[in-house]
């Protein structure tokens, strides 16, 4: 089982934050290509994704248990949270978009 965690427009697209796949050991254009099929979100082709907090490239294997997020270029929240932080090994700018997101999960 993997737990995909969205943001902003792919959250408003599908109407849920969170989605659970029952796959694994599928790739991150795999995982996209299912999510596009089952949720239609026209956007998912330009996202960005983390798995297990860390930046991941289409090719990159996700295995059961892993946490996907999937988000644009700005995350949800007042805070400006952009792709950069994450992609220049900035972690803590990921835990605050993920404690964005687990605050407004809870609401």
């Amino acid at each position: 089982m993997i737990k995909v965690l969205l943001f902003a427009q792919l959250q408003e697209e599908s109407g849920q934050h969170e989605l659970t796949i029952e796959r694994s050991n599928i790739t991150v254009s795999e995982l996209k290509e299912q999510l596009t099929n089952e949720f239609a979100l026209p956007s998912i082709e330009s996202a960005m994704v983390a798995i297990n907090e860390e930046f991941a490239n289409e090719q990159v294997t996700v295995k059961a248990g892993d946490t996907v997020a999937l988000f644009h270029r700005l995350v949800v929240g007042s805070k400006k949270v952009f792709q950069w932080d994450i992609v220049k090994g900035r972690p803590q700018k990921w835990r605050i978009a993920y404690t964005m997101y687990k605050n407004q999960s809870n609401r």
